[in-house]
């Protein structure tokens, strides 16, 4: 959609959708988006790990299980390195820093590079967790929503917590805990609405 249609769009919500029943449909968005991403993530080190473990015999020592995990660091570390070239370490630390500098502008590439870092990363076997890439993809996803839906600075804050907040309801099934996060990780709380 070009610019001139999505203004269109946002001026007509604008004019004829109340204001709190506005962001409530934009939250909704982002938390079925970032359920369906935890949903993807979940499904993407499902199916690398059987790729790379079904031809394994339980019953024998296999030195490969050893070799896999490392492969898949190299692997992860050259995607971010030579493909991405960005560091997507610590997810919920890039979250928090962008909230605490004012930088809301989370770049849309930022939904699926973590996805694929930590399929590639967790699939291999390596030790990691998919809580902060699902929340750094749900918080690029609250923030390009929000940027697209053309709403303010502060309510664009709360969009990009609450998304980080619906990644870690999605990954780990819980929806207080994605609230606790959201409250007690990035701090949200002491966010001036």
């Amino acid at each position: 959609m070009d610019n001139t249609a999505q203004n269109q769009v946002v001026t007509w919500a604008r004019n004829h959708v109340p204001e709190r029943v506005y962001i409530l449909l934009v939250l909704f968005a982002v938390g079925v988006v970032t359920g369906v991403g935890a949903f993807v993530l979940k499904w993407l080190v499902i199916t690398v790990n059987h790729l790379l473990t079904r031809h394994l015999l339980p019953a024998l020592p296999d030195f490969t299980l050893i070799l896999i995990p490392v492969a898949g660091l190299l692997i992860t570390v050259a995607y971010m390195r030579y493909v991405i070239r960005q560091d997507i370490t610590h997810g919920s630390d890039l979250v928090r820093r962008r909230l605490v500098e004012g930088q809301f502008d989370l770049r849309p590439s930022l939904i699926v590079s973590p996805l694929i870092a930590s399929s590639i990363t967790l699939g291999f076997g390596g030790s990691a967790g998919g809580e902060g890439p699902i929340a750094t993809t749900g918080a690029a996803i609250g923030s390009n929503f929000a940027r697209w839906a053309g709403l303010s600075q502060q309510q664009l804050r709360v969009i990009i917590c609450c998304g980080a907040g619906a990644g870690i309801a999605g990954i780990f099934k819980a929806p207080v805990g994605g609230v606790f996060y959201t409250i007690e990780v990035l701090a949200l709380s002491r966010i001036h609405i």
